[in-house]
Parts: structure tokens; C-alpha cells; sequence
């Protein structure tokens, strides 16, 4: 009997291990690039840089087929998005995108980072989100590239 606690106990261990380690991160809803995603600050931030057009706010969508918070969120990122032409969106698919995905340290899906004009990390959401916050983030970020046209245009 303690032998099948203790291979119970183990298993249940390896499957808690597994799922807070997996795609399924749904639980975390918000964190900074410098802390569970991004390991190397400033390196990856560089990595990061390549994929940003230059002047305009940028989003960058990582999602797995495979993960069931992903065939959620794509779907309604995917509608969001294209209300809003002056943003640039590039979506990475982990089956199709691997390496890239891996070279820019991002091991939580669906990550969703919010760059502004400037290319600095605006807001970066881990896991599944709502529609409603969705639109509110890619509005946040449309106005501020509207503010600064305004200023610039003032001047």
C-alpha cells in the first residue's frame, strides 16, 4: 500500500510539474517582458527588434495549435487586429515559427506583447484573454499613436 501512495503521490507531482510548465498558463494573465517570459533583458529585447516596424505601434502574437486557450484567443485577436490598420501585427505560430519562437524566449501561450511607436513594451498578456480587454489594449495603443501625430502636427 505505501508503494502505491508513493507512485500516486509521484504522479500527481509530475502532473501539477506539467501543467503549471505547459501551454495551458492561462492562469497568468499579465507579466513583464523582463520576468517569466524573457530570460537576458536587453538581449532579447534586440531579438524582439527585428520584427518591429519602425514609427508604428507593433503586436506581436504568439499562439500553439495545439493549445486549447490558443484556438480561443486567435480567433478574437484575429478579429480585433484587423479593425486597427496603423498597428503592425505579426502572429508566430509555434508549429510553423519554432525557432523563432525559442530565439526569443517565449514559453507561455498565447503571448500577446504590445509595443508602442518608439518599439518599448507597452503590455505583455500571457494566457487567455477576453474580447473586451483585447480591444481595450489595441485601443490604448491607437490612441497614443494618434496623440503623437496630433503633437507633431501642432508643431
Amino acid at each position: 500500500m505505501k508503494k502505491f501512495n508513493r507512485a500516486l503521490g509521484f504522479c500527481l507531482l509530475l502532473a501539477l510539474v506539467f501543467s503549471l510548465s505547459s501551454c495551458f498558463n492561462s492562469g497568468k494573465k499579465e507579466t513583464g517582458l523582463k520576468q517569466s517570459i524573457l530570460q537576458g533583458g536587453k538581449k532579447k529585447k534586440a531579438a524582439y527588434s527585428k520584427f518591429l516596424v519602425p514609427d508604428r505601434p507593433n503586436v506581436l502574437a504568439f499562439f500553439m495549435e495545439a493549445c486549447p486557450a490558443c484556438r480561443r484567443t486567435k480567433p478574437v485577436f484575429e478579429e480585433i487586429s484587423g479593425k486597427y490598420p496603423t498597428i503592425s501585427i505579426k502572429k508566430f505560430i509555434f508549429e510553423k515559427d519554432q525557432e523563432t519562437i525559442r530565439s526569443l524566449g517565449v514559453s507561455s501561450f498565447p503571448t500577446i506583447v504590445f509595443f508602442d511607436q518608439s518599439g518599448k513594451e507597452v503590455k505583455t498578456v500571457v494566457g487567455e484573454m477576453d474580447k473586451a480587454k483585447l480591444q481595450a489594449l489595441f485601443q490604448k495603443l491607437s490612441e497614443k499613436k494618434e496623440n503623437k501625430e496630433n503633437k507633431e502636427s501642432k508643431e
